[in-house]
């Protein structure tokens, strides 16, 4: 069909049956060819469903893993059995200690379950583990090595690129960290992207990149996303918008 045209419901109707009579008449002139052909696709369905049953047998054992290790380190570092938050250890070294431990069995535990959600969510905790014990560098190889192996996921991917967005703020790496950030905010399926966003605004900002961040500045705005974000986010697009507001008045003022 030719690009621009639109078919109606008659032409399209009689495209169905042609193709349906010709597709009666190859089974007709041709049994064994299709049993045949049946034949393979229940085969490859039989396939499918086993590798999804032993897919989804892999990320039950992989979360299993990460859960026992959850517990472990929140009874590890005091907190009462059922508890979700931890309550710091008297001894500052003593948490420092046991982040650093854990963090190792977080990232042993992905290495042994590769290609799972459960070892992404490990090396990301992981890598905050070992930033509030004072690792930033090693935090950050968790982090990048979480981003490498997220596969698909946009909610998880997203959390490891703004993980890794704040560590390369933390590097003074602002056009990068910006960059990290405008690829998380552009994830259809990351609840945070306006927030990421924002970020990426502000980085772009800091690294002296003003034209791209006014542009996501507006873009985030014209979105009707920044009512939702933190009242810092907030004001600092509202400064970008009103820079890239003075600017635009000024070329044109300058315009012949």
């Amino acid at each position: 069909m030719a690009r621009g045209t639109q078919p109606t419901a008659h032409t399209t109707l009689e495209e169905i049956e042609s193709i349906a009579d010709r597709i009666a008449s190859w089974i007709g002139a041709n049994p064994v060819a299709v049993i045949a052909l049946a034949g393979s696709i229940l085969l490859a369905a039989g396939a499918y469903g086993g590798w999804v049953a032993w897919q989804s047998g892999r990320e039950d054992r992989a979360s299993f893993a990460l859960a026992s290790l959850e517990r472990e380190y929140l009874k590890a570092m005091g907190a009462p059995p059922g508890a979700t938050e931890i309550t710091e250890p008297a001894n500052p070294e003593t948490g420092k200690a046991l982040r650093q431990e854990f963090a190792h069995k977080l990232l042993a535990m992905a290495e042994a379950n590769p290609r799972t959600s459960a070892a992404t969510v490990a090396r990301l905790t992981a890598g905050d583990l070992l930033a509030a014990a004072g690792a930033p560098e090693k935090a950050f190889d968790a982090w990048q090595a979480a981003l490498g192996g997220v596969g698909r996921n946009p909610a998880l991917r997203g959390i490891a690129l703004r993980r890794v967005a704040t560590a390369l703020e933390a590097q003074g790496k602002w056009s990068e960290a910006g960059a990290a950030n405008l690829e998380a905010g552009e994830l259809a399926g990351f609840p945070l992207r306006d927030w990421a966003l924002a970020d990426a605004a502000r980085c772009y900002a800091e690294a002296g990149d003003m034209v791209r961040a006014i542009s996501i500045a507006t873009r985030v705005e014209s979105n009707g996303a920044s009512e939702g974000l933190p009242p810092h986010l907030a004001a600092q697009l509202a400064e970008l918008r009103a820079r890239g507001a003075t600017s635009a008045a000024g070329a044109a003022a300058k315009a012949p």
